[in-house]
């Protein structure tokens, strides 16, 4: 108040508060950054999808400073990451075969079932996935992170056939009871 009082409007100084220092330097958290991008495997671990505990525990070896897992979350955050659903895809099937197969071996097959008048059966699986919760990972925003799988996850397939005629099971096979198969992979 006596300051206000001599020095009037000018004492009013609004000042930053410092707050508690920065325990990871601007170049470890770009470090920090670059081995999030490249995922957990890169960095060591047998996993292919980001925690919260996981990267704390990156953080603990790489730099020696440990954070709590809320904290790691907020500094994520700072940095421009988001957790997200990743996409699984394949890191063992080969698309130029799979583009090959289309163009070279997929017409013949539809040539010889028009000329033995057979329908073309389309054999699916749908899997009821084990792993919950692995889909979801840290990535930079806007980014939905892609997520390698080599398919020995364990899940419950399920096996369908459906005629290439619009798409409806075939009367032979819908005029005696379907039983299901599951088979654990």
């Amino acid at each position: 108040i006596a300051v206000f009082l001599e020095k009037s409007w000018d004492s009013l100084v609004y000042r930053v508060a410092p707050g508690r220092p920065a325990r990871l330097t601007k170049t470890q958290k770009q470090e920090l950054s670059e081995a999030v991008k490249a995922g957990p495997e890169a960095c060591g671990f047998s996993t292919g999808c980001w925690s919260s505990v996981l990267i704390q525990k990156l953080i603990h070896q790489k730099f020696g400073v440990h954070y709590n897992r809320f904290y790691v979350n907020e500094l994520l955050h700072t940095l421009g990451f988001s957790y997200q659903k990743a996409r699984f895809v394949s890191d063992h099937l080969d698309e130029e075969a799979r583009q090959r197969w289309m163009k070279e071996e997929w017409p013949k097959i539809l040539e010889q079932a028009k000329q033995l008048g057979a329908p073309v059966f389309f054999g699916d699986e749908a899997s009821f996935a084990q792993w919950g919760s692995l889909s979801y990972t840290w990535a930079p925003v806007g980014q939905q992170p892609q997520i390698k799988t080599n398919g020995i996850q364990k899940a419950i397939k399920c096996l369908a056939q459906l005629s290439s005629s619009a798409g409806q099971v075939p009367l032979h096979l819908a005029s005696r009871p379907l039983i299901p198969s599951f088979h654990p992979f």
